[in-house]
């Protein structure tokens, strides 16, 4: 009995057919280039590094902000 379901498994399994490579998808269109100067490009390399930190740093001062208030609020609240 196990055999026979094993046979259907096997039997299932090797008739799905597999794409061939005949029937690959037609390559992606391109919708367009980017084109930059040399001046952009290197405006990029020497700013991003600064505006990420800058970011980072925003980051950081709205977390210790919110760290105040709730230090704030519990104080308020120890105070009563």
């Amino acid at each position: 009995m196990i055999f026979v379901g094993v046979l259907i498994v096997a039997q299932v399994a090797t008739a799905s057919p597999s794409p061939s490579a005949a029937q690959s998808p037609a390559p992606l269109k391109e919708i367009g280039h980017v084109r930059s100067s040399i001046s952009c490009s290197a405006l990029r390399h020497n700013l991003f590094p600064a505006v990420e930190g800058l970011r980072i740093n925003d980051a950081l001062i709205s977390h210790g902000q919110v760290l105040l208030v709730r230090t704030a609020n519990d104080a308020a609240a120890y105070a009563e």
